[in-house]
């Protein structure tokens, strides 16, 4: 085999060299970028959401873990930031809230940024099931068939 000569090996160093510095300055977000997002919901629990309309098993004494349940019926978690503690301490569980955070990417997870309380009214919504024909008040699987409800947008 061949020993590269001189040149070789410098533009050998010289392209580690500038491999190296690339990777040294590439910033968190190098798995794809956080969506800054405001987003309207209830607080729930996830424990027990997950029980209740899945029949999920929650070990018993579980710590609660809170999250957003938005109106069309999508569940996002919450990483534990500052907000997410002062959230938890504002006593907010079941109530209407606007959440400020940044989404991860390929995830339902927030890392809220702030958040305000907002009248019920502002997130309220209906729901339907196609096949039974059954409306609804809160998202989940129809009681009837199991089959997850739809969000009515014409106002039914």
């Amino acid at each position: 085999m061949r020993r590269p000569g001189r040149w070789g090996l410098a533009v050998l160093l010289t392209a580690v060299a500038i491999g190296a510095r690339l990777h040294a300055e590439q910033k968190p977000g190098m798995f794809g970028d956080l969506k800054d997002v405001t987003l309207r919901g209830k607080v729930v629990s996830l424990n027990d959401e997950m029980a209740q309309k899945y029949g999920a098993n929650i070990a018993a004494g579980a710590v609660k873990q809170w999250g957003l349940a938005s109106p069309e019926g999508q569940l996002y978690s919450f990483l534990e930031t500052d907000a997410y503690r002062k959230l938890v301490a504002a006593n907010l569980a079941g109530k209407a809230v606007e959440v400020e955070a940044h989404l991860i990417p390929r995830s339902m997870l927030l890392e809220m940024t702030s958040f305000k309380p907002l009248p019920q009214t502002a997130i309220e919504r209906r729901y339907f099931c196609d096949i039974c024909t059954l409306y609804a008040d809160d998202w989940g699987p129809c009681v009837c068939c199991g089959k997850e409800l739809l969000p009515l947008t014409d106002g039914k």
